[in-house]
């Protein structure tokens, strides 16, 4: 071949397939040119449907709005319409502008804003009527709107479905021109290919140039692939989680040094071993299933679980908890399974001890509650929920002292603020039951410690205590002392009126000696006589009742009613009542007279608070027998508004009281139980409603006190 010739077959090896690979690549760019411009007609079409549809659900909003704001009246429910009035255009307008090359969506979309705008003038309409203090929920009203927003729903549905039409089409167009241009590809390919077959020995020593290279090629990657093979066998013989490789038959192929630990096997003696060897008896079967089931699901990895905990064997025969994962990867003919697993025993272990924490700060009496830095409870306990009311599910994620409008006795930001500061808090805070009672609770807060929780975002802990019964029997404490205060006070006045009683009864006495006869004057000093001496007597009872004693001493019945009575009329009933003592039982009992006495003034307290001003209270008393003890029987009866039936069998508990403002629900309580330990009983019986209205307090006193072991409320 002369060099001429050699020029033409090389410009002929040159150009034919560079013309050919021009023109192939012509055709592909005009084809793909006009498949991108097809798409761009699909997405052109696709955003005028959603848009479309954003209107639709603009519309549907602003429909729900104004039915809510017409049922309430509440202004905040036409936001969505005020925000879809501003959007409705923009959105309108933009719409237009995509349906513009079509005449025919153009006008179906002028017709859904007309549709749009019909129904905008009856919801002005509504609105206007509601704000002027009508009613717009008239049923021929809502009909019209109704019917208005329907027709709506049917322009735009008309128009949604127009256009998807036209994107189908569109879309089957795109198809067609994806065909032709697989059409051209493989048609430009042949050609291509025929123009090089033709080529000849420079075409062919080029291609064994590029075999040569391929090889060269070839030889390099193999190394690159054994490199990464070291490595990657480097990183798994250092993994902290055992990694286990086994062949379908499950004859382990890979056991690193972490394996090595946690079996307590060497790689050497594992090897060619099945994985049998290191799975407990028990689960072995359930094993080889899992094993088999995954190789079948197509799935490259998973998580190996099943119901409970999965369970290992170690060379020696110890069992331990385990988690694990499996992969499956196809290897030439035959699947590999990778196993990796890690010891979780000391993790178990923790897992066990914060579970039994956890339930031993479940079963404390004290509420103990947990809340974020923003006071929303993260954790209440079963003691939380026996004093407050509510359950764990029903208190999570509430603020805590909103939920039970909490009394503090200092601003809650200094409280907290001194926890940041001082690590713990303790006072006396005043809270809401879920059924509405107050309680009293003895609080301690603290912060709660975590590593990523900086101090000022720590949670708090607080360990409420129930002080509730605490404060109200100090309470009650508090109000027998000042009773007792008032008899030890008034066992003083009576011990310092006695001398001047003394000497005006001397005075009299010397007066009286200065008439002869039945004088006027004579008279009205012997009246003034019997009165100062009257006043004696009752001085001296009040002196004996109020002298604290160790032993029972005799205590006459008629003079303990009479200090009773004087006592009361002057301090409580101020004269307002018509209080009676009728002749009756003229005896002695024996007890402690300062403890009676405070039973006889409870229960006349009571029955003075029971009646109104004019009522009437009787005291009778006469000698009476119970359970083989001869005593006296007294009753206490008013007229006053009378005891509920539900509230009688529990008027002796303690705290329960019929008055709804002032009782501490102790006195007859405490009575009950001074009455017991005199050897004595009290009942009560009252009516209410129909003709008359009246309670009666009868209390039996034996002649003579006798211990009685009786298991009473003071233990």
């Amino acid at each position: 071949m002369n060099e001429k010739q050699f020029q033409q077959t090389l410009r002929r090896a040159f150009l034919f397939p560079f013309a050919v690979g021009v023109l192939l690549a012509a055709v592909l760019i005009a084809e793909v040119q006009f498949l991108v411009s097809r798409s761009e007609w699909v997405e052109h079409t696709n955003q005028a449907i959603s848009l479309s549809q954003q209107l639709f659900r603009l519309a549907i909003d602003e429909e729900t709005s104004l039915r809510a704001y017409v049922l309430t009246r509440d202004k905040r429910f036409l936001d969505p319409c005020h925000e879809g009035d501003k959007l409705a255009p923009i959105m309108q307008q933009e719409l237009r502008q995509l349906v513009a090359d079509s005449p025919e969506e153009t006008a179906r979309h002028q017709k859904a804003i007309q549709a749009f705008q019909a129904w905008a003038v009856w919801a002005d309409e509504a609105i206007a009527i509601t704000e002027a203090g009508g009613w717009a929920g008239d049923v021929q009203f809502q009909l019209r709107g109704k019917e208005l927003m329907d027709e709506y729903r049917r322009k735009r549905s008309e128009f949604i479905e127009g256009e998807e039409r036209l994107r189908e089409e569109r879309l089957a167009r795109s198809r067609q021109t994806i065909k032709l241009l697989n059409f051209t590809i493989i048609a430009l390919s042949i050609l291509l290919a025929l123009g090089f077959a033709v080529l000849g020995r420079k075409q062919l020593l080029a291609l064994s140039s590029s075999f040569n290279q391929a090889l060269a090629s070839a030889q390099t990657s193999a190394a690159e692939a054994k490199a990464q093979q070291d490595r990657l066998a480097g990183i798994i013989g250092s993994a902290m989680d055992a990694i286990i490789t086994v062949d379908e038959s499950q004859h382990i192929q890979v056991f690193n040094r972490a394996a090595e630990q946690i079996f307590r096997c060497s790689a050497s003696q594992a090897l060619g071993q099945t994985l049998d060897r290191f799975i407990p008896e028990r689960f072995r079967e359930v094993h080889r299933h899992h094993v088999e089931n995954f190789e079948h699901t197509g799935i490259t990895n998973r998580t190996m679980s099943r119901p409970g905990t999965l369970w290992g064997r170690r060379s020696d025969g110890e069992e331990f908890p385990i988690e694990a994962t499996i992969s499956q990867v196809k290897s030439g003919d035959q699947k590999l399974f990778t196993v990796v697993l890690r010891d979780v025993t000391e993790r178990k272990e923790a897992e066990s001890r914060i579970a039994e924490q956890a339930r031993l700060l479940d079963q404390a009496s004290d509420a103990i509650i947990v809340r974020d830095d923003e006071g929303r409870i993260a954790s209440w306990n079963r003691g939380a929920q026996v004093i407050y009311g509510w359950t764990p599910e029903e208190a999570d994620g509430k603020v805590v002292h909103n939920l039970m409008q909490t009394r503090f006795p200092e601003p809650l930001t200094e409280i907290v603020n001194w926890v940041r500061k001082h690590g713990r808090w303790e006072g006396e805070l005043e809270q809401t039951r879920k059924n509405g009672d107050r309680v009293t609770v003895l609080s301690r807060w603290m912060q709660v410690f975590g590593a990523q929780d900086t101090n000022d975002h720590r949670p708090l802990m607080e360990i409420n205590t129930d002080i509730t019964r605490r404060k109200q029997l100090e309470a009650a404490l508090q109000a027998n002392e000042r009773l007792a205060l008032t008899g030890r006070l008034s066992a003083c006045i009576a011990h310092e009126i006695n001398n001047p009683l003394d000497t005006v009864a001397n005075v009299l006495f010397l007066v009286e000696q200065q008439y002869d006869g039945e004088s006027e004057a004579r008279r009205l000093i012997n009246t003034a006589q019997r009165e100062v001496q009257r006043i004696m007597e009752i001085s001296r009872n009040m002196l004996n009742l109020h002298r604290e004693k160790r032993t029972p001493s005799p205590i006459k019945v008629s003079e303990l009613l009479a200090s009773v009575v004087a006592l009361v009329d002057e301090t409580i009933a101020k004269g307002r009542r018509n209080i009676q003592i009728q002749p009756g039982f003229k005896g002695e009992v024996e007890g402690f007279p300062a403890e009676l006495l405070q039973v006889f003034t409870n229960i006349l307290k009571n029955a003075v608070e029971a009646t109104q001003g004019g009522g009437y209270i009787r005291i009778s008393s006469e000698a009476a027998s119970e359970s083989g003890q001869e005593g006296v029987l007294i009753r206490v009866a008013d007229d006053g508004c009378g005891i509920p039936e539900v509230m009688q069998a529990k008027l002796f508990s303690p705290f329960v009281s019929t008055k709804e403002a002032g009782g501490t629900g102790l006195g007859l309580w405490v009575s009950r139980n001074i009455l017991q330990k005199h050897g004595g009983t009290i009942r009560i019986a009252s009516t209410v409603g129909g003709s008359q209205t009246a309670t009666t307090v009868s209390i039996f006193l034996p002649l003579r006190r006798q211990a009685r072991s009786i298991k009473s409320d003071w233990n």
